[in-house]
Formats: C-alpha cells, sequence, structure tokens
C-alpha cells in the first residue's frame, strides 16, 4: 500500500509539471498500472508488526475457542465468528454480509479445499458484495463452515439458498 501512495504522489506531482522527477519515471508512471492493494491477509502474513498477536498467542485463543465449542459453551455460528475474525481478520462489516453461496468446496486429487469468497469493504461509492476475492481458509476454519452449514440446515429443516445470510441463527 505504501508503494501505491507514493506512486499516487509521483503522478500527482508530475500532473502539477513540479520538477525533479526524472523524465523516464514520469513516462513510466503514466504508461503502467497502479500496483494491486495486498489483501489484509497478505499484509498480516508478510509483517510481523501488523499482527496483533504473535503466532503462539493466536494458538492459545484458537485452542481456548475449540475448547468452548467443544464444551457446549458455543454453538456452530459462535465457533464459525471467532475463527474467522482470528484466522482470516475479517471485518464485522465482512462477516455481516456474508451468504451461503460465498461457501466452495473444491475436491481435487482425493483433496478437499474450502474457497471464501470475502466481500471487500471501505471502497467509497461501490456496493461491498461487487467485488469479491476469494480465499483458501484453513482446515479449522473449513470444518468451522461445514458444521455451521449443517447448523443452519438442522434448524430451517429446508435446503440452504445461496442468497441466505451465513449468521442467520439468533438464540
Amino acid at each position: 500500500n505504501d508503494a501505491k501512495t507514493l506512486r499516487a504522489f509521483l503522478k500527482y506531482w508530475s500532473a502539477l509539471k513540479f520538477p525533479g522527477l526524472a523524465p523516464d519515471l514520469k513516462d513510466h508512471i503514466k504508461r503502467s498500472r497502479s500496483p494491486k492493494a495486498a489483501t489484509p491477509i497478505e499484509v498480516q502474513a508478510t509483517k510481523p508488526r501488523e499482527r496483533p498477536y504473535s503466532l503462539e498467542k493466536v494458538r492459545d485463543i484458537h485452542r481456548s475457542v475449540d475448547d468452548l465449542y467443544i464444551a457446549g459453551d458455543f454453538n456452530p455460528q459462535e465457533n464459525l465468528l471467532w475463527k474467522l475474525l482470528i484466522s482470516e481478520a475479517l471485518r464485522p462489516s465482512q462477516l455481516q454480509i456474508l451468504r451461503v453461496g460465498d461457501v466452495t468446496t473444491i475436491e481435487e486429487s482425493g483433496t478437499s479445499f474450502t474457497e471464501l469468497m470475502v466481500p471487500m469493504v471501505k471502497q467509497h461509492g461501490v456496493p461491498a458484495r461487487s467485488k469479491m476475492i476469494p480465499v483458501y481458509v484453513s482446515d479449522s476454519v473449513s470444518v468451522a463452515l461445514r458444521d455451521q452449514l449443517d447448523f443452519i440446515r438442522s434448524l430451517q429443516g429446508t435446503k440452504l439458498r445461496k442468497e441466505q445470510p451465513l449468521f442467520c441463527v439468533h438464540i
């Protein structure tokens, strides 16, 4: 994101025709595309200073959440909520607009992966669900997603609709 900000500043500087930028840099900025912004997950994975907790602390939090779920203190929805907050660093505004159809299980060569289409929020003037990014979730989150879908099915007794909110159980 720093590179993107710097590029925008240099482009603005060039547009104002202020001196100090090499002609080839001006041409490059005009012709090239802006770099793709890193997702919050990518930033946290590559920059330790961006992580609020150490990896060991995150593992401790996961163990605590697992213990609460196993003890029955958390239902599948609460378990999934915490797993997504901890593992995938999703914002509450992203969690609120997730839908059942955003979850896909992919089978390849005897291995299964779970893909979650995550809505991008905080885009000025653009509906959050218009920009979705695929995220392959961890095994722990994958199991929590499956448990949540089974939980909703067991309460509804009907087939799930793709547009149905993922977090829809009110207890």
